[in-house]
């Protein structure tokens, strides 16, 4: 697997992957010669640029996981430009595709990029790059304690080659998302662990639960200080402080009031996991999971009945108009779709996103106020999320403001927010006899303060 490295590379003083050799093995001046038709790489690219190229050329790989809105894109696209390699393949989100390849035109790359979704893997089978990005791993290849199917396809096409992986939050749940991704890579510095739980058993902290009556394994707690020390030498790192941001997202809660029929309607949902509506339709909670659903929708002033998001209420529509109005400076970003197409009909001014596919790859900095209707269930997403105005010649404050009601919602803050933590089933059945308030905005100091919403 490995080979001796050549003696004319100062970036080779250890034995290093021959694929390595054969795509980064020397280095050129092809990217810092060149005048870029639009972009410039910026200082902080170049300087995190030639540590990818550095740690891809000696180890095989490289994890880039700056923060948010750090320019990682450029990051890669400078380290790659600079090796030898002549082909790169980009795997990322859908979302993200059009920017990835807008900045591949936009600083002049010379190498041949093809750049395809995660789930389009299967139409190039016969690919053939010198070098495998993967954006945004910790999406689509991060699953534990069983690999993805996704994981084994991009497994099979990278088998020996270089590969560059790129995230903000590559490991924000658990250590134990790693296992799966770098198995990817032939260079793993895991690769002796012939499956992950071999992995686990020396980095992991089993913790064992009864659940229904039958004893099970939860492999999310590790050995953190381990893993981070032997994954430190493949790590590119920086924040945006260090770069020279001078705003950072600000959260704002703001506590919106249910109608008193939007409250019945969720406690008879959470008490018997059917809701009858006044048209005749009902909605069936056959699962926790439909019960979860269906109580955030019911906060959000809809339920999706049948395939078809049935409108019931407008608290946090009244909420919007009565304390910022309907403008072009407002983004507002909702985690259902029904919810997104209601409020994209109902608000001419302000564009609509949506809270989950839209919180990453997406440029908001020219917006002045973000509003998050509603929110997924992942830490990761909410992390994501609150960047997406964060920009390195932004002027104005980064203001995010979370409309939350005394339910289902802001229990889903409070745990990926607050406790840094994903919302599960679990933590659901926990809260969901809980009636009354619990004065969690008071208590968690989140409330918005007067004058703030708006």
């Amino acid at each position: 697997m490995t080979s001796s490295a050549s003696s004319t590379s100062s970036f080779h003083p250890t034995p290093t992957p021959s694929c390595v050799q054969r795509s980064f093995a020397r280095y050129t001046t092809l990217a810092t010669s060149r005048t870029m038709s639009q972009f410039e790489y910026l200082p902080h690219q170049k300087e995190l640029g030639e540590l990818v190229y550095q740690k891809a050329s000696k180890f095989g790989f490289a994890i880039l996981a700056a923060e948010e809105r750090t320019g990682k894109t450029g990051t890669f696209l400078y380290a790659i430009e600079k090796s030898q390699a002549q082909s790169c393949l980009i795997l990322t989100k859908k979302a993200a595709i059009d920017d990835i390849k807008e900045q591949i035109e936009a600083f002049g790359c010379k190498k041949q990029y093809e750049v395809i979704n995660y789930q389009s893997l299967h139409k190039i089978q016969n690919a053939d790059p010198d070098v495998v990005v993967l954006d945004e791993f910790h999406q689509a290849l991060c699953a534990y304690p069983k690999p993805s199917k996704t994981q084994k396809s991009v497994k099979n096409l990278c088998k020996d080659r270089i590969i560059i992986y790129v995230s903000a939050t590559p490991f924000s749940e658990s250590y134990s998302q790693c296992f799966h991704a770098l198995d990817i890579c032939s260079y793993s510095p895991f690769r002796k662990y012939k499956n992950f739980y071999q992995w686990f058993a020396h980095y992991g902290i089993p913790v064992e639960r009864w659940i229904g009556g039958r004893k099970t394994t939860e492999y999310k707690l590790t050995k953190e200080a381990l893993i981070k020390a032997k994954l430190s030498p493949y790590m590119v790192q920086i924040t945006r402080k260090e770069i020279g941001f001078k705003h950072e997202p600000e959260d704002h809660v703001c506590k919106v009031e249910l109608d008193e029929i939007t409250k019945t309607r969720i406690n008879l949902l959470r008490k018997h996991r059917i809701l009858y509506l006044e048209n005749g339709q009902e909605y069936v909670a056959d699962s926790t999971m439909a019960l979860m659903n269906g109580e955030y929708m019911l906060t959000g002033g809809g339920l999706m009945i049948d395939n078809e998001y049935q409108p019931l209420s407008n608290e946090k529509i009244r909420y919007i108009f009565e304390h910022f109005d309907d403008s072009k400076s407002m983004a507002i970003m909702a985690h259902f779709v029904g919810e997104q197409e209601r409020l994209k009909k109902i608000f001419k001014e302000a564009d609509v996103f949506s809270s989950t596919s839209d919180a990453e790859g997406v440029d908001l900095s020219g917006y002045d106020k973000l509003i998050v209707y509603s929110m997924s269930y992942s830490t990761s997403k909410y992390v994501q999320r609150r960047c997406r105005q964060c920009n390195i010649n932004r002027k104005k404050p980064i203001q995010v403001y979370y409309l939350l009601t005394d339910y289902i919602d802001k229990e889903v803050y409070k745990s990926v927010a607050v406790k840094k933590k994903n919302f599960t089933k679990r933590v659901y059945e926990r809260i969901a006899d809980t009636k009354e308030d619990t004065g969690l905005f008071k208590k968690e100091g989140l409330l918005c303060s007067e004058g703030h919403c708006g």
